[in-house]
């Protein structure tokens, strides 16, 4: 991480070219870019520059239009700041070259507009399935997302590249189009840990120093509290754990016994503030809504002010529970998804031999984390039955983002490094 780097008034041209050129291969079919942005006239000598960075469509990006997917739902007028974020990672000496597509306000996990550059056939993952998808594809270096319910790590697990959700509210949303307030994190996408982790420390003005952990403390959450995982994801599993073991890995099974009603206080929660945050633009246009999205706002109009208490309360609960945990083990690791990724279209998925609506299913061992705040980084581990990416989390208490970016590191470099970039199909 303390590599010394040749800095040269190039590198921004350099990478601005590679991206573009990129652009020129995959675009249109790829369908991950929103707009190019221009070459910025000042650029900062910082530990980031000749990087090449893409910024999910739902932040400010001087001179673009912020569109979250909802053309007539949103002002069609160029900001004219910066997002706090954002120009962090301007300051911090990178080239934005592009904003990236969305699932529409971020409320959704699929991105159905975005192909899937590893896995043509099955979904890019959502809502940051942009950021995702150009990553993977080399269209950018890394990128900016944000992830409210799983919205980073479910696109990277779905496109074989590097996601992390930071501990909440590290990383300012000033400038970002809300959802969930109370649960909106912003967080860097990149083929490897050590870019997603110099991306992290330019958005919170930390230095990038990890280490090679000691012996670390890993969790397994207990079978009775985890859903049934498919073979492919359960033999990706199986191997990471007997490689952490074989590098002194203390592995321990740990129980979390709210773990099982956390995804329905988080959908509560999420749902109620989505909805009051948009209430307006469904009431005067609901034709313009997406299907998906509309449905669930409206659903969340009927939650009721015990609904909304329960939750709450079940939240500090669950705080509790997972801060208790963090004092057993230094992380907990599971697959981002219990099944292979989903195919494109698909609209329900099994779960534990019952069929189940596609969002529930795939943000089922994300969002709890959403809601306990704690950082959570997803890391490709291998290929399901059907040749598709499959991706685990390492989670770990709150404010511990540098020891678990660590630990992923770690991972990553005992299952043979980061993947390359996607190959375009012929």
């Amino acid at each position: 991480m303390a590599e010394e780097r040749i800095v040269t008034d190039d590198m921004p041209r350099v990478a601005r070219e590679r991206s573009m050129r990129a652009i020129s291969q995959w675009e249109p079919w790829l369908n991950a870019v929103v707009a190019t942005t221009p070459l910025s006239d000042t650029t900062s000598h910082g530990p980031l520059q000749g990087m090449s960075i893409g910024i999910k469509d739902l932040m400010d990006v001087q001179g673009m239009v912020r569109g979250c997917a909802a053309p007539g739902l949103v002002p069609e007028i160029a900001a004219t700041h910066d997002a706090e974020a954002v120009r962090r990672l301007r300051d911090a000496g990178a080239d934005i070259v592009a904003t990236l597509t969305t699932h529409q306000f971020a409320y959704g996990i699929v991105t159905p507009q975005t192909h899937n550059p590893r896995a043509p056939a099955h979904m890019a993952g959502g809502s940051s399935g942009g950021p995702a998808a150009a990553v993977a594809a080399g269209i950018v270096d890394a990128a900016l997302g944000s992830d409210t319910g799983g919205s980073i790590r479910i696109p990277a697990a779905c496109c074989g590249v590097v996601g992390f959700k930071p501990t909440l509210g590290l990383i300012p949303t000033d400038g970002v189009q809300p959802l969930s307030p109370s649960m909106d994190t912003l967080g860097p996408l990149a083929r490897d840990v050590e870019t997603t982790a110099r991306l992290f420390a330019a958005l919170t003005n930390q230095t990038a120093s990890i280490g090679t952990p000691t012996h670390p403390r890993i969790g397994l959450l207990t079978q009775r509290q985890m859903p049934t995982l498919d073979a492919g994801v359960l033999a990706a599993m199986q191997g990471v754990v007997e490689t952490a073991l074989k590098l002194g890995a203390i592995i321990r099974e740990v129980s979390l016994p709210l773990f099982l009603g956390a995804p329905r206080a988080s959908a509560v929660l999420l749902g109620h503030e989505a909805s009051v945050e948009h209430r307006a633009r469904l009431r005067e246009h609901p034709e313009k809504w997406w299907p998906d999205v509309r449905d669930r706002l409206e659903r969340a109009r009927t939650l009721t002010s015990a609904d909304l208490a329960e939750a709450r309360a079940f939240q500090q609960q669950w705080r509790d529970q997972v801060a208790e945990l963090f004092r057993q083990v230094d992380v907990v690791v599971m697959p981002v998804l219990a099944f292979g990724v989903p195919k494109v279209g698909t609209t329900d998925v099994q779960l534990d031999g019952h069929a189940t609506a596609l969002t529930p299913a795939v943000t089922r061992l994300t969002n709890p984390w959403n809601l306990a705040g704690v950082p959570a980084g997803a890391i490709p581990i291998g290929r399901d039955l059907r040749g598709a990416p499959v991706g685990m989390q390492v989670i770990g208490p709150w404010d511990s983002d540098l020891e678990v970016l660590e630990i992923m590191q770690w991972l990553q470099d005992a299952l043979g490094g980061p993947w390359p970039l996607a190959e375009l199909a012929a």
